[in-house]
């Protein structure tokens, strides 16, 4: 059996795997709805034409950042890669045909992944350090169930990454435009020890895109929970009182802690120094 269709979802060709080329088609009906049968248009070629390139990770197109492509498609690439591949993301949108890109970093670099104009909300990406379905790939960073979405994560320098556009099926493909933008390294001041320095007085912008928590003391009592993206700044205050707040710009609901002491193990939190509704 070279496959199972029902209704009008298709694949694009359908290949015979005998020496004279012969396909046998069987149609059966349900037994609920009975129809009078099917038409089909059907051609026949002697060269089988090559696999699109990034049906899978061996012939996935590499992408130069900033990496921009409109009117793409999943549809004739074949559902290769699902939850049952050996290190799959285990999300939803992963069972209709998909689309795969790679990328190679040649330093440490944070990236933004953002799809746009889906042609339906049961789209979703998944990035794989190595390919899904070989030993030792790992899920990296995933996201799904929009016509809009974006994320960013870090990666490492010299290692191959894959980018893989799916759908939870039906539909069994989808149209989207794709965009894929480096930050660099990240945050300079990601961690405690190369916090930004502030003047009292003084409004400093920021920016906690691609920022992170590993290296840090834990998250404090009073914030939510979920992922920290946290970025660092030190002041020297000149009184007894220090008041900090933050004004409104991507972020509509920021977090604030105040610690004290020298970077590292000796960092303290100040006595009424959370706030989660900064």
């Amino acid at each position: 059996v070279l496959a199972t269709l029902s209704g009008t979802v298709v694949p694009c060709t359908i290949t015979a795997t005998n020496a004279s080329g012969c396909l046998t088609f069987k149609f059966v009906s349900n037994g609920s709805i009975r129809s009078s049968g099917w038409t089909a248009a059907l051609s026949c070629v002697t060269t089988i034409p090559a696999p699109l390139a990034g049906t899978v990770c061996s012939n996935a197109p590499f992408m130069t950042l900033p990496y921009t492509a409109t009117g793409q498609t999943t549809q004739c690439y074949g559902d290769d890669y699902n939850n049952s591949s050996p290190g799959s993301c285990g999300t939803y949108s992963d069972s209709g045909e998909d689309r795969v890109y790679a990328y190679t970093p040649t330093s440490n670099e944070c990236i933004g992944i953002s799809i746009t104009n889906a042609s339906t909300i049961y789209i979703g990406y998944e990035l794989y350090s190595g390919c899904p379905g070989s030993t030792g790939t790992t899920c990296v960073a995933s996201d799904g169930g929009s016509t809009s979405l974006s994320g960013n994560t870090t990666l490492t320098a010299g290692t191959t990454y894959y980018l893989v556009i799916d759908t939870w099926a039906s539909p069994n493909y989808a149209t989207y435009d794709l965009s894929v933008s480096s930050f660099g390294s990240g945050p300079v001041n990601d961690l405690p020890c190369n916090a930004t320095p502030l003047t009292l007085g003084v409004t400093e912008s920021g920016d906690n895109t691609c920022s992170g928590s590993t290296g840090e003391p834990a998250a404090p009592g009073c914030w939510t929970t979920g992922n920290n993206n946290s970025v660092w700044y030190k002041v020297v205050p000149t009184g007894t009182t220090l008041k900090i707040k933050t004004i409104v710009g991507t972020l509509t609901n920021t977090q604030i802690a105040l610690y004290s002491g020298t970077c590292g193990a000796s960092l303290a939190m100040v006595t009424s120094g959370c706030n989660d509704d900064a």
